[in-house]
């Protein structure tokens, strides 16, 4: 499919019931085999068929795509890789979890580290448990605490360099 033929179908998705079929006849089994060496046959289908959904319920559709299979495909890691972030949150909160209902604290799960991290004012004890524990990137975090990435950078350098002295530390004999 071309870049003029694909925007055409972009441009009446709403309109008309077969550009939706034309574009997912053409792009479904593509996006499967491009994802699928990179995170599995399931996942990519998942993708794909989340890739259509999102196309459908969209209001806004870009004026032209210029290289629209790299677009496709560019979507499509983006919907990847937010689900794999989800999920891997998922994992690592409900092992969490689990390890709470066996009966360890976190003291028992990480010794030193948690207390050193304790000793941390409250702002950085939130962005190490955010960054490493559930996974969020600088730029997500400062998002979320609505302060700038700058000073998320800063605190989260500041923060690991005093864990590296304390725990220093703690480890000589």
């Amino acid at each position: 499919m071309d870049a003029k033929e694909f925007n055409r179908h972009l441009q009446i998705l709403h309109k008309e019931e077969k550009a939706i079929e034309k574009l997912y006849n053409f792009y479904y089994r593509r996006i499967i085999l491009f994802l699928s060496p990179k995170c599995g046959y399931s996942l990519a289908s998942d993708v794909a068929q989340d890739f259509f959904i999102h196309l459908t319920e969209s209001t806004s559709v870009p004026k032209y795509v210029e290289h629209p299979t790299a677009w496709v495909y560019r979507c499509c890691e983006n919907i990847a890789k937010r689900k794999i972030t989800y999920e891997s949150r998922y994992v690592s909160l409900s092992q969490d979890f689990a390890d709470k209902a066996n009966g360890l604290s976190y003291d028992e799960l990480y010794g030193d580290i948690y207390q050193e991290i304790k000793k941390l004012d409250d702002d950085s004890q939130t962005i190490i448990r955010m960054y490493y524990w559930e996974g969020y990137n600088q730029e997500e975090i400062a998002n979320i605490l609505n302060i700038k990435a700058a000073t998320v950078r800063k605190k989260h350098s500041r923060a690991i360099k005093k864990l590296k002295k304390s725990l220093n530390n703690v480890t000589k004999f």
